[in-house]
């Protein structure tokens, strides 16, 4: 027990010093502010908080972001620091890069970074431990049950654009979308519309991350076949954009009618074409129409350009004809830059396609 009491000193001074615990309480300080700028903690009634969040959107998702840092940190260090640590069998086990890790009965994985002689690979091992650190190893042990690493649903974040694991970033993110959904949620009229789909990439990404969760929980090594995923996973995404994109367009559509000047009915007419020309894309992409998509993509990239420097064209001239508006003339060269861009970009891959 000596020598777990000076490994778990030492992982303490590295994870939390006394720096450390005033910047957590810190934190949670800053997120109570925070909330309670937002007016939330003088509501008279539940009825009011939809309107508090709201009208207050930046202020909640701040609050709880620095909230939920606090308490995890704050959390972490009473289940390794406080509680006593105590003695338990686990399975361990070598990486490809020779390290060391161990695995619960649970199918918990602990890291550990001290080193032991005579240590039988694949075998079981009495040790002393906290609830996330091996202290010490003691004897070896005799077990039957066969382990399977368990993957965290809150440390490990799975998007189409990368994973990260062993990190606090999922519950952060959706503090920062459980907002953006509920004003959707609140809204009214054609706001409603444009709030889809503003919401849509949040949901989009969670489906992503739970279903390929649900694959590593029902697979036998947590592995998945990757090919057959991305292969399921654009099947996936191509409906979900024509769903979202469709209704946004109806919306749109329907809320033309509604909007008072030209100018606004214009570029509407445009948000609208480029809807179309989505929702034909993932439809041709659903049934494996190779040219009907060439069609429509081509369609939404010449509505894109003529909307984006349309806008550009639109803004030089709504401004003042006086001397003091000219250093206004110079803010719109870097889109201009950024259109020609996408526009030399859309003319090579054009000419790649006819080739």
């Amino acid at each position: 027990m000596k020598k777990a009491k000076i490994e778990i000193e030492n992982i303490r001074k590295n994870n939390y010093s006394i720096g450390t615990m005033i910047l957590t309480i810190a934190f949670g300080l800053i997120g109570l502010l925070f909330i309670y700028s937002s007016g939330v903690f003088s509501l008279k009634s539940w009825a009011l908080l939809y309107d508090c969040i709201y009208e207050h959107p930046i202020e909640i998702i701040w609050g709880l972001f620095f909230i939920i840092i606090s308490i995890y940190n704050l959390t972490f260090y009473l289940l390794n620091f406080v509680l006593p640590p105590k003695k338990e069998v686990v399975y361990i086990s070598k990486t490809r890069e020779n390290g060391i890790y161990f695995l619960d009965k649970k199918g918990k994985k602990y890291e550990y970074n001290m080193s032991k002689k005579n240590i039988k690979w694949n075998s079981y091992y009495k040790v002393i431990k906290t609830h996330n650190f091996i202290l010490d190893i003691l004897d070896e042990a005799s077990e039957d049950w066969k382990p399977k690493e368990k993957k965290s649903f809150w440390l490990n974040f799975y998007t189409p654009f990368g994973n990260v694991e062993d990190a606090f970033i999922l519950p952060i993110v959706y503090v920062v979308a459980f907002p953006v959904i509920l004003s959707f949620l609140m809204s009214e009229g054609e706001v409603r519309f444009y709030g889809l789909l503003l919401c849509s990439i949040p949901i989009y990404v969670f489906i992503y991350d739970i279903v390929y969760k649900i694959k590593l929980r029902l697979s036998k090594d947590n592995k998945i076949d990757e090919t057959a995923f991305k292969k399921s996973y654009k099947l996936f995404k191509n409906w979900f954009v024509m769903f979202i994109t469709f209704l946004f367009t109806v919306g749109a559509i329907a809320t033309l009618n509604q909007l008072l000047d030209n100018n606004s009915k214009i570029f509407s007419l445009a948000i609208i074409g480029c809807g179309i020309c989505t929702v034909g894309l993932a439809f041709s992409r659903i049934f494996n129409k190779n040219q009907l998509a060439k069609i429509f993509q081509k369609g939404y990239i010449v509505i894109f350009l003529l909307y984006w420097f349309g806008i550009i064209i639109y803004w030089i001239f709504a401004l003042p004809k006086t001397i003091d508006a000219i250093p206004l003339l110079f803010f719109p060269i870097p889109f201009w830059i950024l259109g020609f861009l996408i526009l030399f970009r859309f003319v090579i891959e054009n000419n790649k396609m006819e080739k």
